[in-house]
């Protein structure tokens, strides 16, 4: 993929040229044309590296007054430059605020005879047998059905993989296509029969 925006920069940054119509005789590119330096100016001298430029009219800046350098520089006159502007006779009046009007809210209600929710995911955790090796957890899935799991399963019918199981709760990954990529959500789960400590 950057082979592609190397590509793009380069054509971007070339520079097109007439043909002469010989593709095997070198071609000749004119510079751009010298200026000439005005007539009775002294050219300058190279600087070395380090060096600061000499201040061609610093005893000019240095004898006249800094507000009238000040004043020409801004285009206005130093008069106008030294009042300061008018203050208000009165602060604008605040705009009056709107009133917040409430807003009616939907609450979904549960219907039992329609499936869960995708972003529920339907999945609980019933219990954790925490005493096993390696620990399991016994899911109930979103059609009743309980499975026992430990970490590194993976359900496939519902997109999750098992990554953690502790004692009364458990790590899960849900994994969704998005585009070319995958999308990861995790969630914990914690158990509906906490075991006995």
């Amino acid at each position: 993929m950057r082979w592609m925006a190397w590509m793009v920069v380069g054509l971007v940054a070339c520079e097109s040229m007439p043909s002469s119509g010989r593709i095997f005789q070198p071609v000749t590119v004119a510079g751009p044309a010298p200026v000439a330096a005005p007539a009775g100016t002294v050219e300058a001298e190279p600087l070395v590296p380090g060096e600061a430029p000499p201040d061609e009219g610093a005893d000019e800046a240095d004898s006249e007054d800094p507000l009238a350098l000040q004043a020409r520089l801004a285009g206005v006159t130093a008069n106008e430059l030294s009042s300061p502007p008018p203050a208000p006779a009165t602060p604008p009046p605040a705009p009056a605020a709107a009133p917040v009007l409430p807003v009616p809210v939907q609450v979904p209600v549960w219907d039992p005879g329609k499936p869960p929710e995708a972003s529920s995911w339907g999945l609980r955790l019933l219990s954790t047998l925490a005493g096993s090796m390696p620990p399991r957890a016994v899911l109930v899935l979103p059609d009743g059905s309980e499975v026992v799991v430990k970490a590194g399963d993976i359900l496939p019918d519902e997109k999750v993989v098992v990554w953690a199981v502790g004692r009364d709760r458990v790590e899960l990954a849900h994994i969704s296509a998005d585009g070319p990529f995958a999308a990861v959500e995790t969630k914990a789960l914690e158990a509906l029969l906490p075991s006995a400590p």
